[in-house]
């Protein structure tokens, strides 16, 4: 089965309007594949073949074959310069297509603004892997106050164990959940934790750490980031070297915190709240915790963490697509919540995330009455919807108007895009 990416029909947009589109992500996510849907002439620069030849001899990329297909062009950086100069002077639209899985240390980026748009492909969403039963759009939750539904979900418990640990990526799918932990992802974790002299400091830069620092932000996922308390289990010395060793996850979109929503508070302490730890696919803490099916039913804690970062992953594309932000609330109280997801009109939406229980449904509902006495009276009147997202059961809207989703009723709309 082919999936269809929702980020497809922007692509294609953007090709008709500027010179070059750059799509960004992490290894075995379905860059390649989804831009060879629109190429009709590439250059593969993991080949070394191909990428000593345009060492030589940058300009064979002007193939008039357009869009060209320029994949993983981290492996020659100064690419970006004649791809900018083809751009320029040929002044076509959709000449490139980019991909990259790494964000080189020091690139020449500013060359490409006006000509190239850059985005991100991230592993797949419930939506795109087609488990998502459609019914709660949330699209409309961004858009509508009066938005209501009345549905329950067929998924189990069991579903979203088995989404966490296989993940979203494209060619493993299909296989069993035991060979895509054992084969395919810790052969992955093998590549992200081996020092590639190209693209990071090796004279800073221990193996062993690396994969140790992976390792705790694991289980830190859905916690602020503590990095003196994260440096000394990992054995790292200081903390410039913790940032040093942090950027090179960051750069390949293995760590993706969520930052706080730093404004429209009534108290300006939640400036200094730090980051919330979040990984780009559940399967990688997955894969280097060896967490498996029995593991994790015994450490339904740690499951709920889990739960909380595959939705944050959904979330937080479902966001990009609209060109919204997203964030987390919390202030000097201690108050706070999950996920806020911010338009660029200034309306907003807010989400807890619960496993499950009544009990933490009734809890989500309590704090996110609270949020009024938290924002000042004009941010607050901007506020679109209230959502609890849990994992099983019915996803309607309560009767204080908060609406209780069930996450695999929820859905993006690409109609709209």
């Amino acid at each position: 089965m082919e999936f269809e990416r929702l980020v497809a029909k922007k692509l294609e947009k953007w090709l008709n309007l500027i010179g070059g589109v750059c799509v960004d992500g992490p290894k075995n996510c379905g860059k390649t594949t989804l831009c060879k849907k629109f190429a009709k002439s590439s250059f593969y620069l993991n080949d070394e073949n191909t990428k000593r030849t345009l060492e030589i001899n940058q300009k064979v990329i002007n193939t008039n074959l357009y869009p060209t297909l320029i994949d993983e062009w981290q492996y020659l950086p100064s690419i970006i310069n004649q791809v900018k100069l083809s751009i320029d002077n040929q002044k076509q639209k959709g000449m490139f297509l980019l991909t990259s899985s790494i964000i080189p240390i020091a690139t020449n980026l500013d060359v490409s603004v006006g000509r190239i748009i850059y985005c991100t492909l991230r592993t797949m969403t419930l939506t795109e892997m087609r488990i998502s039963q459609m019914k709660v759009s949330f699209n409309k939750l961004m858009n509508e106050k009066e938005y209501s539904f009345n549905c329950v979900s067929k998924l189990t418990l069991d579903n979203y164990i088995d989404c966490i640990i296989k993940g979203g990526w494209p060619e493993t799918f299909y296989n069993n959940i035991d060979d895509v932990q054992e084969n395919l992802l810790n052969s992955y974790l093998v590549s992200i934790t081996r020092i590639d002299k190209q693209f990071d400091d090796t004279n800073r830069i221990n193996s062993s750490k690396l994969a140790n620092l992976l390792s705790s932000l694991s289980r830190f996922i859905g916690n602020q980031l503590n990095a003196s308390k994260i440096a000394n289990e990992c054995g790292i010395a200081d903390l410039r070297t913790f940032d040093t060793y942090l950027n090179i996850f960051s750069r390949r979109f293995i760590y993706e915190p969520l930052q706080v929503w730093k404004n429209h508070f009534r108290s300006s302490i939640a400036t200094r709240i730090k980051e919330k730890c979040y990984i780009g696919d559940t399967s990688i803490a997955c894969a280097i915790l060896g967490v498996t099916k029995k593991k994790i039913l015994n450490d339904f804690n740690y499951l709920g963490f889990l739960f909380e970062n595959l939705v944050i992953h959904d979330l937080r594309i479902y966001a990009e697509l609209i060109n919204a932000s997203i964030s987390y609330i919390r202030d000097e109280t201690g108050y706070e919540i999950d996920c806020v997801i911010e338009n660029r009109d200034g309306t907003f939406a807010v989400f807890e995330i619960k496993l499950g229980s009544k009990e933490g449904i009734e809890t989500g509902i309590k704090n996110l009455n609270k949020l009024e006495s938290k924002l000042t009276e004009d941010k607050y009147k901007k506020l679109i919807s209230k959502n609890i997202i849990v994992a099983t059961g019915f996803s309607y809207r309560h009767e204080s108007g908060i609406n209780i989703i069930a996450f695999g009723d929820l859905f993006f709309d690409s109609t709209i895009l």
